[in-house]
Parts: C-alpha cells; sequence; structure tokens
C-alpha cells in the first residue's frame, strides 16, 4: 500500500482482505476502475471503484454512470466484471453493487445498481454473483457445490413450475457412482448425462416428493443434477429469474391423537416433542399460470409417535443441508 492511498481505499482493501481469504489487490490506472482484485489460485480477476456512501446521493454519481453507459473502451484484459463500493467511514463498512457485466466482448451496464452490505454472512453470495458475470467457465468455491433437486409440477397435465432447492455434499449424502464402468456406460453418460439413480437422495427428499406427489398425482420423481460452476449457477439465475417465485413449508410434527389416546398420557414425553420441523420449499412458477389457487400451500405431514423422536432428529438434521437458489445467488424477480 502507497502513501496516496484515501481513508476509504484503506477501508475498502482491508474489508476486501477480510472475507475474500485468497485475494491479491493491486491499484488501477485504467479508467474507471480504482482496484483490480485477483483470486490467487486462479486467473479470476474483478474491478472495484470505491466512493463515499454519500457519492451515490449526489448528481456527481448520475454523471459517473452516465459516462460509464457511454464507455465502451475497455481493453482486452480489463474486460473484466466491475463493481462500485461505497465506503462508510464512520462505521467503516461497506456495500457493493454490480456495474458491468460482459457479454461477447459488450458490456452490459445495471444502470440501477443494487447494493448489498459486505459481512462474513454475505459475501459468499456476492462472490457468486460477481463469478457469474465472467466470461470464463470456473468452478464455484467448494462451500457453495451443491445438487440440484427438481420436481416438476403438473396439474390436470399442465406444467405449473418446478420445485428446486439445493443440498449440501456430505459423508451420508454423496453420488453413488460405481467405481468401474462399460465404454457403453461411459458413452452413455456423455450422451445423456449421469443417470438419475446415481445422485443422492434422503428421507427428507422422499418426504418432499410424496407431499407434492400427494397434491399433483401426475407429478413425476426427481430430475437432479450437479452445481459445481459458475455458468451452472449463471444458469438457474437466468431461467429462473422469468418464473414467479411462490414459497410454501412442508411440516413436519407428530401424531398427537395417538398421544392423547393413551391411557395414562406421560407429560414429559409430551414436554419433550412437542415441537414442530419447518421445511421452507420455493416453486418457480411459469408466467402462464392465472390461477395462484392451485399452487402448493403449507403441507402437514404427521408421524407415527413410536417414530417420532428418530425422524425429528433426523428431519432436524438433513434441514440444516438444504438451500434455496436464493441463498447462493441473487435472482430478479
Amino acid at each position: 500500500m502507497n502513501n496516496q492511498v484515501s481513508r476509504i481505499e484503506s477501508i475498502a482493501i482491508t474489508i476486501l482482505y477480510r472475507y475474500y481469504k485468497n485475494c491479491k489487490i493491486d491499484f488501477s490506472t485504467i479508467y474507471p476502475f480504482d482496484l483490480i482484485i485477483s483470486n490467487q489460485e486462479s486467473d479470476f480477476r474483478f474491478a472495484v471503484s470505491v466512493r463515499r456512501t454519500t457519492y451515490a446521493e449526489t448528481e456527481s454519481y448520475f454523471l459517473a454512470m452516465e459516462d460509464i453507459m457511454s464507455y465502451n473502451n475497455i481493453k482486452g484484459k480489463y474486460r473484466i466484471p466491475y463493481a462500485i463500493m461505497f465506503v462508510n467511514e464512520a462505521k467503516e463498512s461497506a456495500k457493493i453493487g454490480i456495474v458491468i457485466d460482459w457479454y461477447n466482448s459488450t458490456p452490459i451496464i445495471n444502470q440501477k445498481v443494487s447494493l448489498k452490505e459486505i459481512t462474513e454472512k454475505s459475501w459468499g453470495k456476492i462472490y457468486n454473483q460477481i463469478l457469474c458475470l465472467d466470461k470464463t467457465i470456473r468452478s464455484l468455491p467448494n462451500v457453495s457445490w451443491k445438487v440440484i433437486k427438481r420436481i416438476t409440477v403438473k396439474n390436470n397435465q399442465i406444467v405449473l413450475g418446478e420445485i428446486m432447492y439445493l443440498r449440501d455434499f456430505s459423508p451420508n449424502y454423496k453420488m453413488s457412482s460405481p467405481t468401474v464402468r462399460s465404454e457403453q456406460e461411459k458413452w452413455n453418460i456423455f450422451l445423456n448425462g449421469i443417470p438419475q439413480d446415481e445422485y443422492p437422495n434422503d428421507q427428507l427428499d422422499d418426504l418432499i416428493l410424496k407431499k407434492i406427489k400427494e397434491m399433483y398425482p401426475q407429478t413425476n420423481g426427481f430430475n437432479s443434477a450437479l452445481l459445481l460452476f459458475n455458468v451452472e449457477l449463471r444458469d438457474l439465475k437466468k431461467k429462473y429469474g422469468n418464473y414467479y417465485l411462490h414459497s410454501f413449508n412442508i411440516l413436519v410434527e407428530p401424531k398427537w391423537d395417538e398421544y392423547f389416546s393413551q391411557s395414562s398420557p406421560n407429560p414429559f414425553f409430551m414436554q419433550k416433542l412437542n415441537k414442530q420441523i419447518r421445511i421452507p420449499l420455493d416453486m418457480y412458477v411459469v408466467p402462464t399460470v392465472q390461477n395462484m389457487n392451485v399452487l402448493p400451500q403449507d403441507y402437514i405431514e404427521s408421524v407415527d409417535l413410536q417414530h417420532w423422536y428418530d425422524d425429528y432428529f433426523t428431519y432436524s438434521k438433513a434441514k440444516e443441508s438444504i438451500h434455496s437458489l436464493t441463498d447462493m445467488i441473487d435472482i430478479i424477480q
């Protein structure tokens, strides 16, 4: 860091180093960039301009945005994702918003920048957002590797949309591919992708599919896939950004009628097991659906009392590994 670094640049650099552990930060001489942030383990880079929080409220901000929108003279290696950071000097905090994406060497400019506070919790989502703007196919951070679980929902042969959620990998939730494949099997995978029966599936997945098929009997099984690369996350954002987002829950609880039918109910048992598990899910509804009454509502799954103790901990543990797409990246609805 040189002696010419301003206080807001110093704060911005400190924040970026704090949350982006394996980055390298250089100052830029190329307009309109202030900083070039590089990943030390790859050639991925993005650019940042640093401004005070009050800057976005001034006429200078709008003039600068007009200037950027008319600016298409960024050359070669500097055709990289570009964001703007607004630094709050008093709080030593910052918000960031994406300004420029590149598509076929043409800048795609967000005329209205959506700002997000940079924190330990939000950084992963911010980084995924920036990584998806890069024109190169890149691996997502390992923590963002997921299994995509999709169910196409049909009502009277009409497709209403897709229920889609993401699952974390774990020692108990992993691919089950055979150790040896024939040449024909390898060729089939090359042509058709990984067989569906090789994707992980557990008691929670079975419950979700069961409840959906109870309401929509024409619905088939899962269409699973892997989420490993930025292009896959970008494709999900592009696809589901055109859908209407409808959220609902599956509520898992014990069969209390069994408890109260006992001749001598145990109050200690009720106190310990009087709990309900809420499993939040998202359905991406196709734009042609007009009747919202046909969409999923909250469903209740009642578990036999004798199985409740084991099922409670099974579902509670599995619930920790389930994520919505909006946990990974912002989707414009």
